[in-house]
């Protein structure tokens, strides 16, 4: 942090993180279906230095919801159509006003996710007798604070890639690129025997590296559970 005479103040660390919880349910032997609830949380970390200014640094984004459909096509093709950041206000719009200090001395900022479509193609087949599966995205950002635009002009695409190899039973590492942000993931799957059942849980890692930003994000972790 760096005052209006140059001088140093210190050091701050602002950091943002979002939480999911979904759920998925399979109604064919080829379809299924998922619902995901989003919330995100963002800090700034520049309130200490601030004497005269109650500045409020941590904001909550509201609730968003997520919908999604996969389709198992044949033992090897597969595709999906994911629906994000739907919100439950005007125009379906995830947007929130951030109260920047708790005496409103300083002006609020709004905050916003925008709608998002991804398409996605699978493709899974056995590579020196280890389960590969390769996986292509196309996303879709409208930007755009209405319920839907057709303007070119309003929209941003980009794309993902990534490639899945179950090295051990049961342990995959992967490897893919979301957007120019290069990806290394690890994910194992263990059992937990609770009475006469065993309950499945997959549990996932992931090593980013945000080219753009030149920042490597090492704290991504996710864990999936499966109802017997």
């Amino acid at each position: 942090m760096i005052d209006e005479d140059d001088q140093t103040l210190g050091t701050a660390s602002p950091f943002f993180s979002m939480l999911y919880l979904g759920f998925a349910y399979r109604a064919t032997r080829r379809d299924a279906f998922g619902l995901a609830f989003s919330m995100s949380y963002d800090n700034m970390d520049v309130s200490e230095y601030y004497e005269n200014i109650e500045l409020v640094d941590g904001y909550t984004s509201p609730v968003t919801l997520n919908l999604s459909w996969l389709r198992q096509w044949n033992k090897n093709w597969s595709s999906s159509v994911v629906i994000r950041n739907i919100s439950f206000s005007k125009n379906l719009s995830a947007r929130w006003s951030k109260n920047t200090s708790t005496d409103n001395s300083v002006i609020s900022t709004e905050g916003v996710r925008p709608k998002v479509l991804q398409v996605g193609l699978g493709y899974r087949s056995n590579i020196m007798g280890k389960p590969v599966y390769a996986w292509m995205e196309a996303i879709d950002y409208q930007v755009a604070d209405t319920l839907l635009v057709f303007d070119p002009q309003l929209h941003v695409w980009t794309g993902r890639v990534g490639f899945e190899c179950e090295v051990i039973p049961d342990g995959t590492v992967r490897i893919g690129m979301d957007d120019l942000d290069a990806m290394l993931g690890l994910g194992y799957k263990f059992r937990i025997r609770i009475g006469k059942k065993k309950y499945l849980f997959d549990v996932n890692y992931a090593l980013t590296y945000e080219s753009s930003a030149d920042l490597w994000n090492p704290l991504s972790f996710g864990l999936r559970g499966y109802i017997p």
